[in-house]
């Protein structure tokens, strides 16, 4: 775009900006498009802007500006793919605002992000929402610092590098969490300590209605975790007569159509992480079991009888959303 139009359409955007007193929310990922020009005046007339949600590519535009001039009634920050200057003046952005509720950041296995720099930001905030991706230095103080300063609902923790131990440090300020994201770590030695921190951290909170477990491609392959020592009320889910299909979640195949579990993978040869077994178990007997309403588990192979634990348990009652990634068999129709 010539160097005039470009001026002309700032220009506009800047105006619009300007007479939109009452704006709430402000979106503005596109990298390239902000600059020093539309920054220093774009939020003259935003008193009462609540989420600003940012390209982190400062690459035309200052950090250091945004500090002086971002509304100190956002409460809602979100930065996508921060670059390394932006990073250092988070401390500083976020001592500009007058109290931060939510917070995210969006990087891609960045080491620019470190406890030590999510315990300096906690003083000015009393995060409700807090979601970490791609931050692979980050593996644990830093969050349970954030933690601390409210009463967290949603949490989602995906691409760290988190010991299991930090779920346990976090259970006294999870309880009312409602919305659950988090990874399985590319590098794990203690499968089954991770599995388990992970299921008191689920276990623990009180009104969870979201649950979302996922493992990046590169994830080591885990094991199922199946414990023969399995409880008789463990084990008696899986005598349970079938339940009726409820008519909500039921689906209806066309007439002719036959389905086939066709057999693409082995345990043996599967490289995929896989789903515990042992922890699945454990929450179906517990009280999330009762509040899910969306389980969405991919890239982790869920088995058949993982599916069946789920199916004859009170869980399925309640669930309204579900996903899972069936690494061992695949529909097909003939």
């Amino acid at each position: 775009m010539p160097a005039e139009d470009l001026e002309a359409l700032e220009e506009n955007i800047v105006r619009s900006l300007h007479a939109t007193i009452n704006l709430r929310e402000l979106c503005w990922t596109r990298d390239g498009s902000l600059n020093d020009r539309v920054l220093r005046t774009m939020f003259d007339n935003l008193q009462q802007l609540r989420k600003l949600e940012l390209t982190g590519n400062s690459k035309l535009w200052s950090p250091a500006l945004l500090c002086e001039v971002i509304p100190k009634s956002v409460c809602d920050l979100q930065i996508v793919l921060p670059d390394r200057n932006v990073i250092q003046y988070l401390p500083r952005l976020i001592k500009s605002v007058r109290r931060l509720e939510a917070f995210s950041l969006f990087c891609m296995n960045t080491s620019w992000v470190t406890d030590a720099l999510l315990t300096e930001l906690a003083p000015n905030t009393s995060l409700r929402r807090l979601t970490l991706v791609g931050c692979k230095a980050v593996h644990g103080p830093g969050i349970l610092s954030l933690a601390q300063t409210g009463d967290l609902s949603m949490l989602a923790l995906e691409g760290l590098m988190l010991r299991p131990e930090t779920f346990h440090s976090l259970l006294p300020y999870t309880r009312k969490v409602s919305s659950l994201t988090v990874t399985y770590p590319k590098h794990n030695e203690d499968v089954s300590l991770f599995f388990s921190s992970l299921t008191e951290l689920i276990c623990s909170c009180e009104n969870l209605t979201s649950l979302t477990l996922y493992a990046r491609s590169g994830s080591a392959p885990a094991l199922h975790g199946d414990d023969s020592s399995d409880s008789e009320e463990e084990q008696r889910i899986l005598t349970l007569p079938e339940r009726p299909m409820h008519p909500a979640r039921s689906v209806a195949l066309p007439a002719g159509i036959q389905t086939a579990m066709v057999p693409v993978s082995t345990p043996q040869t599967d490289k995929n992480p896989r789903l515990s077994t042992s922890m699945l178990r454990r929450l179906i007997f517990s009280r999330a079991a009762k509040t899910l309403q969306r389980l969405w588990i991919y890239e982790m192979a869920v088995s058949m009888h993982q599916l069946q634990i789920i199916a004859l348990s009170i869980m399925s009652e309640h669930l309204k959303d579900i996903v899972v990634h069936l690494r061992i068999y695949l529909m097909t129709s003939s």
